[in-house]
């Protein structure tokens, strides 16, 4: 399955990481609310995977509910009756029912926004209403979608632990004069913790070392190739903004891993016959030397060059057979992206220079299960630092992604397997459980707080005060996804 999907052109592995990604993590999500809204007597009007026209769909035997699946597979909705007073006025008044004639609102009651409650009997007479439920199983039906997205997203870790979860180890690189560990650690150290939290790997690095931003004192733990402990103690409250998308880069220092591929000579391993390097006369085993003049120390330097150059004639000195030779290679533009040249050449790399750095998160069944809801804790609670960062301007808007950036990003962690796949699917589904909790109307968070409001307060909001809360929640997530879109274009069209 995954050499097939290798072969599609990458817009299309994108388009289906992103169907998939989005389909199912809603699915679940939506079935939360519906669960739990069945099981307290709430009508189910609909409930729909997808927006837009219904490619197909069926009504309940038992509860006359309508399921569909939509054309347009951004999201999906559990419609529940009486979700707004609007619609059990509707209700009532398609039954003859009308209990406003028993109800009286002086006019002044208008101002307290907090009081009014022109539909508390609407509500009590309505059954199966949304809103005839008590606060806290309201409250309990909201948390019910991001509850499943948290559900998932530690039993994905947990089976993923099981299985064993491939990673790089953080080994530390070259270090630079300015940079705070300079002196105190050095190359081929290894770190092992973080202000006493356990390191086991390069991305445990990067998560620890951006939650510990903002903070005057840092100890990093590392030991040497001789397994000699050292520490070295960072501030990391004055790093510019942006520093958590290259935290590595800020500290001036680099991963091991990726200076070892850099030292690799630029040898040629293979030539597409018919490409541009074929037209050129570049052959298996020649090791290119320079290109327009520039040295080209590793594989990399060569790549850049080609694409920089599309319909471009690039002049190559390569050493073959121990003889150096000038070579003319003219790229051509990539099938996908005209922009960017294409040379038709692949590398010759050792894979066994990596062999150092390749482990492995595996722990028992018994194990894996606290392991998956540290890891996941500490995922959520750097992004809401993140958030709070952003809304403080003290992070950069670079780090926000919307739908584009999550079809990148689901479509290449597909053309790297199913266990890659699945960890994006759980990192995804917490994003998904983390927004979808955060105190704004019209998120499943925000319903959360309206029904912790009216449990303190002993009766519900007034309908004009819900409206206004859910106008200004919807006013923010427009605004905010307008922003998230715009940086999201930025990232992918215009730069």
């Amino acid at each position: 399955m995954i050499d097939f999907l290798n072969q599609l052109p990458t817009p299309l592995i994108s388009l289906i990481g992103f169907i998939v990604t989005i389909s199912f993590l809603v699915t679940i999500h939506e079935y939360g609310h519906f669960w739990v809204a069945r099981r307290f007597g709430v009508k189910i009007e609909k409930f729909s995977i997808g927006f837009g026209k219904p490619i197909i769909k069926w009504h309940g035997r038992r509860d006359n509910t309508e399921y569909c699946i939509a054309w347009i597979p951004l999201g999906g909705y559990v419609k529940m009756h009486g979700e707004h007073y609007d619609d059990i006025r509707d209700s009532q008044a398609a039954t003859g029912c009308d209990s406003h004639s028993e109800a009286h609102h002086d006019i002044s009651d208008i101002t307290d926004v907090g009081d009014v409650d022109t539909t508390g009997k609407d509500v009590a007479n309505d059954e199966g209403s949304f809103l005839g439920l008590p606060a806290w199983k309201r409250f309990l039906i909201a948390f019910a979608g991001p509850g499943v997205n948290l559900f998932f997203a530690v039993f994905a870790l947990w089976l993923l632990f099981i299985i064993g979860i491939p990673a790089l180890s953080p080994y530390i690189g070259s270090v630079e004069r300015h940079s705070p560990l300079y002196g105190h650690v050095e190359a081929g150290d290894r770190i092992v913790s973080i202000d006493g939290n356990r390191i086991e790997t390069l991305t445990d690095t990067v998560i620890h070392l951006v939650d510990n931003m903002g903070n005057p004192t840092t100890t990093i733990t590392v030991v040497d190739s001789d397994n000699i402990s050292k520490q070295a103690v960072v501030d990391l409250s004055h790093l510019p903004d942006g520093s958590e998308l290259d935290i590595e880069k800020a500290l001036g220092f680099h991963w091991e891993i990726a200076e070892v591929g850099q030292r690799q000579p630029a040898t040629v391993d293979s030539v597409v016959i018919g490409s541009p390097s074929d037209k050129a006369g570049l052959q298996t085993d020649d090791v290119i030397i320079r290109a327009n003049d520039k040295p080209i120390a590793n594989w990399q330097d060569f790549v850049t060059v080609v694409q920089a150059n599309p319909n471009t004639a690039v002049v190559l000195l390569v050493k073959r057979n121990g003889h150096r030779q000038q070579l003319i290679l003219t790229p051509a533009p990539h099938r996908q992206h005209a922009a960017i040249g294409y040379a038709g050449v692949r590398g010759r790399f050792d894979p066994s220079i990596y062999d150092k750095y390749r482990t492995k998160k595996k722990y028992s069944a018994i194990d894996a299960l606290p392991m998956a809801v540290r890891e996941n804790y500490l995922q959520g609670k750097l992004i809401v630092k993140m958030l709070g960062r952003l809304v403080t301007g003290q992070a950069s808007i670079k780090n926000m992604g919307g739908p584009i950036s999550i079809a990148d990003y689901s479509g290449k962690s597909l053309q790297m397997g199913y266990v890659t796949f699945f960890k994006f699917l759980a990192a995804i589904s917490l994003t998904l459980a983390v927004m979808n909790l955060l105190p704004i109307p019209v998120l499943d968070g925000g319903h959360m707080m309206i029904c912790t409001i009216e449990m303190i307060r002993g009766k519900a909001l007034s309908e004009r005060a819900t409206g206004l809360l859910m106008r200004l929640g919807l006013s923010l997530m427009l605004a905010f996804m307008a922003i998230v879109i715009g940086v999201d274009l930025w990232k992918y069209l215009l730069n």
